[in-house]
């Protein structure tokens, strides 16, 4: 009999551990969407530059921006569910922990409202995104304002640092993106 639990407790001890090491921190799983693993550089079909988090930050307000890809780790991205509202969020390889965010300070997002990172909270509907489009080209938005989509913002130029923010949704080049995952 003691054998017997013993076998038992070890079992089950060996499958917990299992779990919790498929579970743990910054270990991407599979996506029901992507049939992958979901880690990548996403960047913008206006003009292939990747979405990049100021690499001299790590902070909440740390600036989004575009850069030309260079895959450093302030351009890789994961994209996990989120357990309470559908979508996802979108975590910043370089500072763990830190979420996309549309910064909703004034109460909405009006066109131009820039997007941050933030510490990540489950639920933030303002850090939920929501993808439509096809395996090739996407158009993001947040789960408060569906009508507003993630958009680089062409006014400043095509040049290093233009900067990300949110825009009404016209599903233009510049508010396209392509997950090189």
């Amino acid at each position: 009999m003691k054998v017997r639990l013993a076998i038992r407790t070890g079992a089950v001890v060996l499958a917990a551990v299992t779990v919790l090491s498929l579970l743990a921190p910054g270990r991407a799983l599979a996506d029901p969407v992507f049939g992958q693993l979901n880690t990548g550089s996403i960047f913008n079909t206006f003009n292939w530059k990747c979405l990049d988090a100021d690499a001299n930050a790590g902070w909440n307000g740390t600036k989004v921006q575009l850069w030309d890809c260079n895959a450093q780790s302030q351009q890789i991205w994961t994209l996990r569910q989120d357990p309470y509202l559908p979508g996802y969020q979108i975590v910043n390889n370089r500072f763990p922990g830190m979420c996309l965010n549309a910064d909703d300070s004034a109460g909405t997002y009006p066109n131009g409202a820039r997007v941050q990172l933030w510490e990540c909270h489950d639920g933030w509907s303002n850090a939920v995104w929501r993808l439509s489009g096809n395996s090739n080209n996407w158009v993001l938005a947040t789960a408060a304002r569906p009508d507003m989509v993630l958009d680089g913002d062409v006014s400043q130029g095509d040049v290093n640092g233009m900067k990300a923010n949110m825009y009404t949704n016209y599903r233009t080049a510049n508010q396209v993106w392509t997950f090189n995952f």
